[in-house]
């Protein structure tokens, strides 16, 4: 199931923007997503990392204002790793399924390649025994 908006959010492509271009999922190349999901991942503690340092003392009048803006930045971290999470078991079991795929292929056309060599080998030997 796909995570791409039906309607459009925030000027981001819709769903149906992009089938419209032409875009597959197997035209965006793995290695590209991997990285993007590494460097999303750094991001993310990296602002992790800004809130903790960022926590009030208790006697600075701020505190409350400092608090919530921690709040809605934890708030929407922990979001955006669920989204990240999420997306990272669908690509390792989509890959997981294409290398089944693949094995398939592989055998089918194996299989094919023996049964041409058979073919061969049963035809030298009817000529063989025509010969003979």
């Amino acid at each position: 199931m796909s995570k791409t908006p039906d309607r459009e959010v925030a000027g981001a492509l819709t769903r149906a923007d992009i089938e419209a271009a032409g875009v597959k999922p197997d035209d965006i190349d793995p290695e590209w997503i991997d990285k993007m999901v590494k460097r999303l991942f750094r991001e993310l503690q990296k602002q992790l990392a800004r809130v903790e340092a960022t926590k009030p003392d208790d006697n600075d009048t701020k505190c409350a204002s400092v608090r919530s803006a921690n709040v809605r930045t934890l708030s929407s971290i922990e979001q955006t790793l669920e989204r990240l999470a999420r997306m990272e078991q669908e690509r390792i079991a989509k890959r997981q399924t294409k290398r089944v795929v693949r094995n398939d292929e592989l055998r089918a056309s194996i299989q094919h390649k023996i049964d041409i060599l058979l073919k061969h080998q049963e035809s030298d030997r009817s000529a063989e025994e025509i010969e003979q």
